[in-house]
């Protein structure tokens, strides 16, 4: 596997959001990437509004949600 360090197509960022609003201007921000990894930890389940989709956690719900559109991969876990 080659190592990734010193290439410029990957980025990590992790941010820290402190409401609705927060949640979705930061992804709107984001939208270029073409991965995003994404927990389901309920503790901000307070930042969104309430999904169809649970088992994807707070923020993966946005990214399944028609107030949404990207074309990147999403990972939850």
């Amino acid at each position: 596997m080659n190592d990734p360090r010193g290439n410029e197509s990957l980025a990590y960022e992790e941010r820290v959001v402190e409401s609705r609003d927060d949640v979705n201007a930061t992804l709107k921000a984001m939208s270029k990437c073409n991965l995003f990894i994404v927990g389901r930890n309920a503790a901000v389940a307070s930042l969104v509004s309430s999904t169809d989709c649970p088992e994807l956690g707070p923020v993966g719900g946005l990214f399944s949600s028609s107030d949404f559109s990207t074309t990147a991969s999403v990972l939850v876990v």
